[in-house]
């Protein structure tokens, strides 16, 4: 409230300075980004990018909620009596689209919750597994699992594990090879990996089904008698 009396002080005034110094701020913040996205979209900004081929829809709206952004800060440059709307909205515009606007690697690397909804393996498997503590806490989370298994990596949990009642939580690579042909005779098995682009898998045992989105992985092992 004191923020809009202010502004709407500043108004009486006629006082537009503040308005324009602001709408600099906005447009030197929008710009730099909307040249970021640009850059990187047209592969300037390393080999990899930070969007790949399949995110142009992401990429166009990221874009478009910056340009809008920058384009708020130059009206009220130009024309700050009618920018006190437009500067309102370009918050509000990003923090409605951004989640859309992120990519996938993105999405999948810090939200795997969304592949894990989409995959009625996990729910089916009597063993799951992850090889990122990230991706194990959102499995336990999103299916009410308290026995996820960490293959590999262990991460902040290592102190944790290295206890006598907990030294089943982790298994190593050459653990699980060695635990999997007893394991399957109990159920299926769901590994869900976090990998980099061109990582091979061919260290694993060959697993009946594989799903990959990205960095996520799913390698699924059928129960065998």
């Amino acid at each position: 409230m004191l923020l809009g009396y202010g502004v709407d002080e500043l108004q009486q005034r006629l006082n537009w300075r503040p308005f324009r110094l602001n709408g600099w701020c906005n447009l030197v913040f929008g710009g730099a980004l909307v040249l970021g996205l640009v850059l990187s979209g047209l592969g300037y900004l390393g080999a990899r990018g930070f969007y790949a081929p399949t995110d142009r829809f992401a990429w166009m709206l990221g874009t478009g909620i910056f340009v809008f952004w920058a384009g708020a800060g130059l009206l009220a440059i130009r024309w700050p009596r009618h920018s006190l709307w437009p500067t309102l909205l370009a918050p509000l515009v990003f923090g409605v689209l951004i989640d859309r606007a992120l990519p996938a690697t993105l999405v999948d690397a810090k939200m795997p919750e969304v592949f894990i909804d989409q995959q009625p393996l996990l729910r089916q498997a009597r063993y799951l597994l992850a090889d990122n503590t990230g991706v194990a806490y959102s499995l336990a989370w999103r299916l009410g699992r308290d026995d996820i298994r960490l293959y590999g990596r262990q991460g902040e949990l290592r102190y944790g594990i290295r206890a006598a009642n907990a030294a089943d939580k982790s298994l190593s690579p050459e653990a699980f090879a060695r635990w999997l042909p007893a394991a399957r005779r109990q159920g299926d098995i769901a590994l869900l990996m976090l990998t980099d682009p061109g990582e091979s898998l061919d260290a694993l045992p060959a697993a009946d089904q594989v799903i990959t989105r990205n960095r996520l992985t799913l390698l699924y092992y059928r129960a065998q008698p």
